[in-house]
């Protein structure tokens, strides 16, 4: 009977405890927390789905799903400061790296949530946040009189029913899609990446919709009122499928309470539609 070599079967008893753990189901783990007003949660995360709502004052609750046992969660309170990071092997073992996240936090509070690669869902808030990632696709809706600061370089960008918001997105390639969003500023910038807004533009405001070279397109309702800047320095401008000539300028009603409307675009067409 032939016997195997020693290196052969230590590599194949390695091979079979990666497997194992590889397959091992995943963990949770739970913390948390008692805090003041205007509590801070900051969050890093490699890849997962990080859901955030509304939690009750004085309370921040935190649910982390660990897909591999080579993950853990650091998780610390410092005074009125919660910081949640998720650690990889250091080793750069084999196995999924993904950690899903659901985060209960005060509506008052301030939010920092980095998550490369995934999703980012927050709704029903009011405090301020920071969402951002590489490839990570980032969505809000249900909030009022937030503070929204989001970043992405391919990830997609969602806001719905986000009303009296200062809102700043940026994204390299992203599209961004907004419907019934509304604010005092609301700035979007992307190079490459559609924007599309749905809604009036309702309470006034300042409005700065840019992109590099995809196309802008905005759906607007009859008599809403706007006052709408349009130019594209190569493309085209439209407005209900009429192409304009030079810089488009749409005015709305003055006495509902305009607002400021500047699409910008250097060689994508701008589309202004009534819904």
């Amino acid at each position: 009977m032939k016997i195997a070599p020693r290196s052969f079967c230590l590599l194949g008893a390695v091979a079979v405890f990666w497997a194992s753990a590889m397959a091992s189901p995943a963990t949770t783990k739970e913390f948390h927390y008692t805090v003041a007003a205007n509590a801070i949660v900051t969050l890093t995360n490699p890849s997962g789905v990080v859901r955030i709502a509304p939690g009750n004052p004085g309370n921040v609750n935190v649910t982390a799903t660990l897909h591999s046992q080579q993950l853990q969660v650091d998780a610390t309170q410092h005074g009125n400061s919660i910081e949640l990071v998720t650690h990889a092997p250091a080793n750069n073992a084999p196995g999924p790296e993904q950690v899903d996240y659901v985060l209960e936090v005060p509506s008052d509070g301030s939010l920092s949530v980095t998550d490369d690669d995934g999703r980012i869902d927050l709704s029903g808030f009011r405090g301020t946040a920071t969402l951002q990632g590489d490839s990570v696709e980032i969505s809000a809706e249900d909030i009022q009189g937030a503070q929204l600061r989001i970043r992405t370089l391919t990830g997609g960008v969602k806001l719905n029913n986000v009303r009296q918001a200062e809102i700043d997105v940026v994204s390299v390639s992203g599209p961004v899609e907004m419907k019934q969003v509304s604010g005092d500023h609301v700035n979007v910038n992307t190079a490459s990446g559609r924007i599309a807004y749905t809604g009036d533009f309702a309470g006034g405001g300042s409005y700065s919709l840019e992109t590099n070279d995809s196309e802008i397109v905005v759906n607007l309702p009859v008599g809403a009122a706007a006052d709408v800047s349009a130019r594209s320095l190569r493309g085209a401008v439209e407005n209900e499928g009429t192409p304009l000539t030079g810089p488009a300028h749409l005015t709305g009603s003055p006495d509902l309470g305009t607002a400021k409307v500047v699409l910008r675009s250097v060689s994508g067409t701008i589309r202004v539609k009534k819904q």
